[in-house]
C-alpha cells in the first residue's frame, strides 16, 4: 500500500463535517419536532412527545459521545479509559437498527495497547455501521495477541461506496464524498497513531481489524 498522508486537506475537513451533520440532523430535528407537537396540541400529546424528546435526545447524545472519541482530539490523549471508549460505544447503538456487542477481553485489550486505540475502535466501528444499511449487528472482540476487530453482519452486508479503497487509503481525492470520508480519515488517523488496518467481506459479514505496528 502507498504511503499515507495524516493531515488532512480543507476539502476532506468539510466533507466530514457534512457526515456529521447528516448524522445528526435526524434526532436534533425530532427534538424540535417534539417541542412543536407539545405547542399545537396545547400538550393534550404530553406524553408521546416527551417520549420522542426524550429518545431523540439520547440518540443524539450517544452519537456526539462517539464522535467526540472517533474524531476529537479526545480519543488520542494518554489515559483514556477503556471504559469511557466502550460506554460511549453502547451509547451510540443503544435502541437503534444496528445492535452493539462487546467481547469480555475487550477493555483489557484497550488497557494494554497504545495511545490512540479507543479512538482507532470507535472509528472501526462506525465504519462497521455503514456496511450493514438494513441493520444487524457489530460484534467488538480481540484478535491475535495485540489487536481489536469490529465484525459486522447482516443483511446484505458489504462495503459500498468505495469504502474498501478509502479505508485502505486508494480512493483519489476527486471521488471522496460524504459516504466516503469517514473510512478515509481513519486511514490516516492509523497511520499517524502507529496502527495497521485490515478488511474483508464475505457474504453478510464485514471483518475491520486494528493493530498496533
Amino acid at each position: 500500500m502507498p504511503p499515507v498522508e495524516t493531515s488532512l486537506p480543507v476539502r476532506w475537513v468539510e466533507l466530514l463535517n457534512s457526515r456529521l451533520c447528516h448524522d445528526l440532523i435526524s434526532p436534533v430535528s425530532a427534538i424540535s419536532n417534539g417541542v412543536e407537537l407539545i405547542e399545537e396540541t396545547g400538550g393534550d400529546m404530553l406524553d408521546d412527545a416527551l417520549a420522542l424528546i426524550g429518545d431523540s435526545a439520547r440518540r443524539a447524545s450517544g452519537r456526539l459521545s462517539i464522535f467526540r472519541i472517533a474524531l476529537g482530539a479526545a480519543g488520542g490523549q494518554a489515559g483514556l479509559e477503556p471504559g469511557d471508549v466502550l460506554r460511549a460505544l453502547e451509547a451510540a447503538f443503544d435502541g437503534g437498527k444496528v445492535s452493539l456487542s462487546v467481547g469480555p477481553s475487550v477493555a483489557d485489550r484497550l488497557g494494554t495497547m497504545p495511545d490512540g486505540a479507543g479512538k482507532l475502535l470507535a472509528c472501526l466501528v462506525l465504519v462497521a455501521e455503514e456496511t450493514v444499511p438494513f441493520g444487524g449487528r457489530i460484534d467488538v472482540v480481540t484478535c491475535g495477541s495485540a489487536g481489536l476487530q469490529a465484525i459486522a453482519t447482516g443483511r446484505r452486508a458489504g462495503f459500498e461506496h468505495g469504502n474498501d479503497a478509502a479505508l485502505a487509503g486508494l480512493l483519489a481525492d476527486e471521488d471522496l464524498g460524504p459516504r466516503t470520508i469517514l473510512p478515509a480519515v481513519v486511514a490516516r488517523f492509523a497511520v499517524s497513531y502507529g496502527f495497521s488496518l485490515a478488511a474483508s467481506a464475505e457474504a453478510e459479514r464485514v471483518v475491520l481489524s486494528a493493530t498496533p505496528e
